[in-house]
């Protein structure tokens, strides 16, 4: 018999979490078809994140994505 184990990481800081998908908006830099610089738009994202960073945005911290075709990246801005 096998056994799945299924990690979950934090998609801002890659950090494995406990914590299941939150419903969150980010701030996009890019624009999602073709992932070309565009003026910065709000845009809800569900994403894994953990208590760390979950902290983060509860001191005020926005989260900005970037990226194109689902393939995108969040961090904080330093």
């Amino acid at each position: 018999m096998n056994q799945i184990i299924t990690k979950i990481y934090c998609d801002v800081c890659k950090k494995e979490t406990k914590n299941e998908e939150v419903d969150i908006q980010v701030i996009f830099t890019t624009e999602q078809n073709e992932g070309k610089k565009c003026p910065p738009y709000l845009c809800n994202e569900k994403l894994n994140l953990c208590d760390d960073c979950i902290g983060k945005i509860l001191n005020g911290n926005y989260i900005f994505a970037s990226g194109g075709m689902g393939c995108n990246t969040y961090s904080f801005k330093k």
